[in-house]
């Protein structure tokens, strides 16, 4: 059980530390400037107030 324990923790290891690095491969969200509404943004705005 132990040697089976050892052995999922390693994985679960590995497969974060594979993680890490593609996380920086994703952009992050730019912000928008306060009252200013993206383009898609202001059309959902729409349909969510009818």
């Amino acid at each position: 059980m132990l040697l089976t324990y050892n052995d999922v923790f390693l994985i679960v290891g590995v497969f974060f530390a594979i993680c890490i690095p593609l996380l920086l491969l994703f952009k992050a969200k730019k912000k928008t400037v306060e009252g200013q509404v993206k383009e898609g943004e202001e059309q959902h705005m729409e349909m969510v107030m009818e």
